[in-house]
């Protein structure tokens, strides 16, 4: 009995070190970066050597953008060769995110500079070259948090909740140019003088008319200030998109910014800021109407501005209900009136009609539309199996003869599809087919062809 127990103690012993060992080895683990492969094992030693007296360091990776890795090469300062950016936070010296940038020299990484970020987490990281002179900045963006040691929250935490801070990049060092606080950012050449400009928008909650605020900064090549003009939008709750078109108004080329964003929890509207190339002068010719009680620009969706028809104008969609269409909600089967999407552009500062569809926001497809379907076709859109199907409409306004349907299938189904659908398109995730009633395919096969549309 004895030996029965002192086998279980040493047992249990063993076993206790064990499960130890393996804790130690996992927090080890998640503490050393990620082992890179080929000539990028350089950078791996490098950044490694830079580090080796630190108390500890756990890896990052920007949250948002076009850059969300550990490890970054982007060449800055356009010689050919890409600079590195190794994204961490240095336990030895708090929880700050850090950022150190290497240059390739003869295939060797050296140590240029290290940044300390303005909290615990980069949420984007972007370049751009703000003064004009072919090379790059770096624009690093922190989320607001209390642990910000370096910004007076009290007097920026309502006018947005994100800090940017830009460098400039040299051989042997970088500099902080600027810091400015914002809500959402875009990048852009705005008045075509090869430099990039800097839209800010900050959105301040604290106001009872809740204003958004639209900041635009753009920089001599020295980085002194070239413009710095501030305008105020229709307030919004959030910003979902920015995006931008050029034009020619009377011989003078403009730029105009579209921002879409929530005015309520289910009210969304597209401002528009005009900016003209030949003095900078900007206007808002939606600002008025989208003050009224209707705003112009207003729908139930995040439905987002965009160049829906590819003539490199933006299009803004409004919505209009489909004459007796119907939207069979999933689960629930409830029927629902089913709108169409109308697109829009902008003319001075009035908007016309350019375009009618049915969309499909949740599968990103939608059908071009003739002003005659409008009385004589409508639709049934059922979310249980994906499938758009398209009648003639009776004199009495009922559902009648069937004339074709849409149906969105995941990859795997289709390769299981023995049907009758044709494919018309198709993505990664989805293949998009189309069934007709077999005596109505001739008159509209050609029509469907050319009107469908898959959009990221």
């Amino acid at each position: 009995m004895k030996k029965t127990a002192i086998v279980f103690i040493l047992l249990a012993i063993c076993l206790s070190l064990a499960f130890s060992f393996l804790n130690i080895s996992s927090f080890e683990s998640l503490m050393r970066p990620p082992k890179l492969s080929g000539e990028n094992r350089l950078l791996q030693q490098a950044f490694e050597k830079t580090v080796s007296n630190s108390d500890g360091i756990v890896m990052k990776n920007p949250l948002s953008g076009e850059y969300t890795s550990t490890y970054l090469f982007f060449d800055i300062n356009n010689d050919g060769q890409e600079e590195a950016f190794v994204f961490y936070s240095d336990l030895s010296e708090g929880n700050l995110a850090c950022v150190s940038v290497f240059k390739n020299i003869n295939n060797n990484w050296s140590f240029v500079s290290k940044i300390k970020c303005q909290s615990e987490e980069i949420y984007e990281v972007n370049f751009a070259d703000i003064n004009g002179d072919e090379t790059y900045e770096i624009l690093l963006s922190n989320k607001i948090t209390e642990d910000m040691q370096t910004v007076n929250i009290t007097e920026y935490s309502t006018l947005g909740n994100k800090v940017l801070s830009v460098y400039s990049f040299g051989d042997a060092s970088t500099t902080l140019l600027m810091t400015e606080m914002y809500s959402n950012l875009h990048i852009g050449d705005l008045n075509n003088d090869d430099a990039d400009d800097l839209i800010l928008l900050n959105i301040n909650l604290s106001d009872r008319e809740k204003k958004t605020i639209s900041r635009i900064l753009s920089y001599n090549e020295d980085y002194s200030v070239k413009q710095d003009k501030s305008v105020f939008l229709t307030g919004m709750l959030e910003v979902y998109n920015i995006i931008t078109d050029t034009f020619v108004s009377e011989e003078i080329e403009h730029t105009r910014i579209y921002v879409d964003g929530a005015i309520s929890e289910r009210g969304v509207i597209t401002e528009v800021v005009d900016i003209s190339h030949e003095n900078f002068e900007i206007t808002l010719p939606l600002y008025e109407n989208n003050q009224s009680n209707q705003p112009v620009t207003l729908r139930d969706s995040k439905s987002l501005s965009m160049d829906f028809d590819g003539d490199n104008i933006i299009e803004i969609p409004t919505f209009s209900v489909f004459p007796y269409a119907e939207h069979i909600s999933k689960g629930t089967n409830e029927r629902v009136p089913f709108n169409i999407t109308v697109w829009n552009e902008l003319d001075g500062n009035n908007l016309f009609v350019d375009k009618k569809c049915v969309h499909n926001n949740s599968y990103r497809y939608f059908l071009i539309i003739d002003d005659n379907w409008m009385e004589r076709i409508s639709l049934v859109y059922d979310s249980n199996n994906q499938t758009m199907t398209f009648y003639y409409v009776e004199q009495n306004g009922g559902f009648g003869k069937e004339i074709f349907s849409i149906r969105t299938f995941s990859s795997p189904e289709w390769s299981k599809n023995d049907s009758d659908y044709s494919q018309l398109a198709d993505t990664s995730s989805y293949v998009y087919a189309v069934k007709f009633n077999d005596d109505e395919k001739t008159k509209y096969d050609d029509y469907i062809k050319q009107n469908f549309h898959v959009y990221n």
